[in-house]
């Protein structure tokens, strides 16, 4: 898959957690979730235990872009998505 410009990297994050998908051809070939603690990524706490929203995004968007690095993707491929925070409020919820 490296440098393939049908590539698309997606994220979204919530205080709760967040998700990285990843689409080549407009299929998702990867997901990646993550939970809010401060210990532990697969781990999911309360929103009042966890590391708060800005911290999630910021991981959110860091993971995305080492995923994208990672197959050779340009940054410009990644992406905040506002359908799939939806999905994920609603999952998480």
């Amino acid at each position: 898959m490296s440098g393939q410009n049908n590539t698309v990297i997606q994220w979204a994050a919530t205080a709760d957690g967040y998700t990285v998908l990843t689409y080549v051809d407009g299929e998702v070939v990867d997901e990646y979730n993550a939970g809010n603690s401060p210990h532990e990524s697969q781990t999911y706490v309360s929103a009042e235990r966890g590391v708060g929203l800005a911290q999630m995004r910021a991981w959110a968007e860091q993971t995305a872009k080492e995923k994208a690095d990672a197959l050779g993707v340009s940054h410009s491929q990644v992406e905040e998505d506002a359908d799939l925070l939806e999905s994920l409020k609603e999952e998480l919820a």
